[in-house]
């Protein structure tokens, strides 16, 4: 892995459920697990027609050192916030690159035109 090639921050969240003290309705957050640097590759992406509109996806592929700090590794139910421009991504696989030296995240992001 090439350090250098890191230029991007990123800030892995998990969703996790909470419970309104007032109401008792149970609502989704998101936890941020870990913040680091990573490297983007980008993807080709589609277009394709989706309840009568137009959408687009952007594949990502993110690489980041091997995270120590967060068990387990992340997952489909996480995400993934490119922090220069609060992109969100949906997580589609993560692979281990090597004997953990880094994790090689598939990621989604969609924009409805």
């Amino acid at each position: 892995m090439n350090p250098g090639a890191m230029d991007r921050r990123i800030r892995i969240d998990e969703a996790t459920e909470t419970q309104d003290p007032g109401s008792g309705a149970t609502e989704q957050t998101w936890l941020p697990r870990l913040t680091c640097w990573a490297e983007k590759r980008n993807l080709p992406g589609a277009e394709f027609y989706q309840a009568q509109q137009m959408a687009a996806t952007a594949d990502v592929v993110w690489r980041i050192r091997w995270p120590s700090a967060i068990s387990p590794t992340p997952d489909e139910s996480w995400r993934l916030v490119e922090l220069a421009d609060d992109r969100i991504y949906d997580l589609v696989a993560v692979q281990e690159i090597g004997r953990r030296d880094g994790l090689e995240i598939r990621a989604r992001a969609r924009a409805d035109a």
